[in-house]
């Protein structure tokens, strides 16, 4: 991770210290929404994947080449959802009871939604292709580092019960014991989803700009990331009916983040370049 975030400021600093050379700088403002998933494999129940949104605000800087690098600041919505209908069991062997037994945990219609909000540095390399006299395209491709914001679980319906089987001789199933912990509970939980202090993530992305005058153009286009971390920072057992949300568990693979969407906005053109934009160009 610290070895990411080292590269990827050399990367802007050496693009930056090349000011001079640059033909064209931009500034782009969007807005965009689509498919904005926390992506996981879940061991149980289905998982379904949630629509989200975006904000950047980024610094273009292009060289005589067309050729260029991206930077700027970016914050994504992120939504998933589990349905589980499932029962764990695990074998207990406590002298303080004097026999063993089987410990079940059930599941039953047990919903959760999971939401992740992240504030991201994206740093890049981008070309700029002319189509036609008042258009161009532009696409890149780089690294996000991001920062979680908003990490929270919340349940929105079910139960889970929790039993104790004694099998073998006795073949008895007790219920409804809440000193000894088993019992029906439908509490409604939140919390926050254990997460890693930074997470990284690979993006592309292409524009199409429209110029309207000198100093401002239209955009739209396409945008894609995918993450290349866990965005959990462990997934502690649930051995024993505890819970503390599906992604802080075990019964989950990696977490990560991802988006798929279009986006919309208003391209500004601060200084020089501006000739070129609407003229010469590949």
């Amino acid at each position: 991770m610290k070895k990411t975030i080292i590269a990827m400021c050399v990367v802007a600093l050496s693009c930056w210290m090349g000011v001079a050379q640059a033909e064209d700088n931009l500034i782009n403002i969007s807005l965009g929404g689509g498919w904005h998933p926390i992506q996981y494999e879940a061991k149980v129940g289905s998982v379904s994947y949630g629509g989200g949104a975006m904000f950047q605000c980024q610094y273009q800087q292009f060289f005589k080449g067309h050729i260029g690098y991206g930077v700027g600041l970016e914050v994504d919505l992120h939504n998933a959802s589990v349905e589980i209908n499932e029962t764990f069991e695990s074998e207990i062997n406590d002298p303080v009871v004097g026999s063993p037994y089987q410990l079940r945990v059930v599941f039953d219609d047990w919903k959760e939604s999971q939401t992740l909000l992240l504030a991201e540095l994206p740093v890049g390399i981008y070309g700029d292709i002319r189509v036609n006299k008042r258009t161009n395209l532009i696409m890149g491709a780089g690294v996000k580092v991001g920062l979680p914001l908003i990490k929270t679980y919340e349940t929105k319906s079910g139960s889970i019960e929790t039993k104790a089987y004694f099998g073998e001789k006795l073949d008895v199933e007790v219920v409804d014991l809440p000193h000894h912990g088993l019992y029906e509970d439908d509490e409604k939980r939140s919390g926050k989803i254990a997460t890693n202090t930074l997470c990284t993530s690979f993006y592309a992305d292409m524009m199409f700009c429209v110029k309207f005058n000198e100093v401002s153009q239209l955009h739209c286009g396409l945008y894609f990331s995918r993450g290349l971390t866990d965005l959990v920072e462990s997934h502690e057992s649930m051995e024993g009916g505890k819970y503390n949300g599906i992604l802080n568990s075990d019964l989950v693979g990696e977490c990560l983040p991802m988006s798929l969407g279009l986006k919309l906005g208003v391209t500004i053109v601060p200084s020089r370049g501006s000739e070129r934009r609407g003229g010469e160009g590949w």
